[in-house]
């Protein structure tokens, strides 16, 4: 009887230890699954208050930010003659800026088969 009971006691004493691995093994995969879908899913957004594009030199040249009345707001910084282009497919559709040569706004529509017309000003 007292070999029974040792025996018992010591095949207790073993599945105990597995069972506490089995559970702490399986429990750590969890988390570290939920972790990885969480680092995941955070990957695809990207939030700021402010982004800011620079040149080289480190000035500020275009900045993506709330406006002073709350709304969002495409700044363009500098005094040089900045343009919006819209694509499609890789072709150009429509393309707002300021002319170059004069500062006036202008902007400017494409078909779908590539043929330019303006809306107003030159380009």
């Amino acid at each position: 009887m007292t070999r029974t009971f040792f025996a018992g006691v010591v095949t207790g004493l073993l599945g105990g230890i597995v069972g506490a691995f089995l559970v702490i093994h399986l429990d750590r995969s969890r988390t570290t699954q939920s972790a990885f879908a969480a680092t995941t899913r955070s990957q695809d957004v990207v939030s700021a208050g402010r982004i800011q594009l620079t040149d080289a030199g480190g000035k500020v040249r275009a900045e993506l930010a709330m406006s002073g009345d709350g709304g969002p707001a495409l700044f363009f910084c500098a005094h040089d003659t900045p343009v919006v282009v819209l694509k499609s497919k890789g072709r150009d559709r429509s393309v707002y800026g300021l002319n170059p040569t004069s500062t006036d706004p202008f902007l400017a529509n494409y078909t779908g088969d590539g043929k330019k017309s303006d809306v107003f000003g030159s380009y």
